[in-house]
């Protein structure tokens, strides 16, 4: 009985330290992720340029190209692309407008308002106290640095404005922009960056970083992340269609592929074996 009892107690220690073991292992592998995961989290920057430096090289090219978007084959795509170019025009326009009224106001306002509430006698006090400054030894550099401060003031607004007007007229084409490689007819944003930026997000960048996307605000560009990730979710989707359409129809690998109407099929992957 007492060796019986001992060898159950004995068993029963056995398991708990075996059960204790695997959550200390556990715990440990949960650490390290997580700890890989915030390190990938702090390289956000150093990815990001990756694909601006991306974009800037690819920019000139497909701009170029958007006159050629006229014909049949690209006219899909270039009316989104002409979409795009419109709304930064029109945000850099507002931009502007923003800046030269900020900083007009800067100068004018004071003037008006002294004028409007202490009347002439006021505003001559206000045009002494000038002509007053303006003889001093360095009247030359506070006027100069008077200037430099309104001009910031106007950049800083007109800045602002931009980015407001970009961000206004900018969402309603984002979705544009994201479906351009499942557009109908040829792409000329596809054939430019689909290879390299799936490349990018599939084998450049590891794993851990695109887990912090699990948790909202974990990334300083988690709009762009996403849109990103779709972009090229979407690129795979027109590989996949276009060796799809090949094979069909017998087109070369150095042969354009023109998508039929309506264009990719969103559930291509859920359709072929394609990955």
């Amino acid at each position: 009985m007492a060796s019986d009892e001992w060898q159950a107690m004995n068993g029963t220690t056995t398991t708990s330290t075996n059960n204790s073991s695997t959550m200390t292992k556990n715990q440990l592998e949960n650490l390290i992720a997580s700890a890989n995961i915030e390190r990938e989290r702090k390289k956000e920057s150093q990815y990001f340029e990756l694909f601006t430096d991306l974009l800037k090289r690819k920019k000139g090219s497909i701009i170029s190209n958007v006159a050629v978007g006229d014909s049949a084959d690209y006219a899909t795509e270039t009316k989104t692309l002409k979409k795009l170019l419109k709304v930064e025009s029109d945000a850099l326009i507002g931009g502007f407008v923003v800046g030269i009224v900020a900083f007009s106001s800067i100068r004018i306002l004071p003037r008006l308002a002294i004028r409007l509430i202490g009347g002439e006698s006021k505003m001559k006090t206000f045009r002494d106290s000038e002509n007053a400054s303006r003889k001093s030894p360095n009247a030359f550099l506070k006027r100069g640095g008077s200037f430099l401060f309104e001009g910031m003031i106007g950049f800083w607004a007109g800045w602002r404005g931009y980015h407001v007007a970009a961000s206004m007229q900018g969402e309603d084409v984002i979705e544009d922009i994201t479906n351009i490689p499942l557009t109908q007819g040829r792409s000329i944003t596809s054939d430019e960056i689909c290879s390299e930026l799936s490349n990018l997000v599939r084998n450049e960048i590891p794993n851990e970083f695109w887990q912090n996307l699990e948790q909202e605000d974990n990334l300083k560009h988690e709009s762009s992340w996403r849109n990103i990730i779709r972009f090229s979710d979407n690129c795979i989707k027109r590989k996949a269609f276009e060796d799809i359409l090949r094979a069909k129809n017998g087109i070369k690998d150095n042969e354009p592929v023109i998508i039929p109407p309506p264009g990719v099929p969103e559930d291509i992957l859920e359709k072929t074996k394609y990955r």
